[in-house]
């Protein structure tokens, strides 16, 4: 996968994690506030698709798991 050099492919590989799962308001709203948080670090350091979307799905399993 490409090397993801914008918020807006965060952007859209947040939305495609979010219809994945089941989440409520509070726990989708905990999941963007951590890629918020997280996007300008992963861009900086040349993450991947691949990568981020692995962090995102991690993230949204632990939301699930609280």
């Amino acid at each position: 996968m490409a090397i993801v050099k914008d918020a807006m492919t965060i952007g859209k590989i947040l939305a495609t994690i979010i219809t994945m799962f089941n989440l409520n308001s509070m726990q989708e709203n905990a999941l963007k506030s951590y890629v918020k948080l997280q996007q300008m670090e992963w861009i900086e350091k040349c993450k991947s698709e691949a990568e981020i979307q692995q962090y995102i799905i991690s993230k949204a399993n632990e939301i699930i798991k609280e």
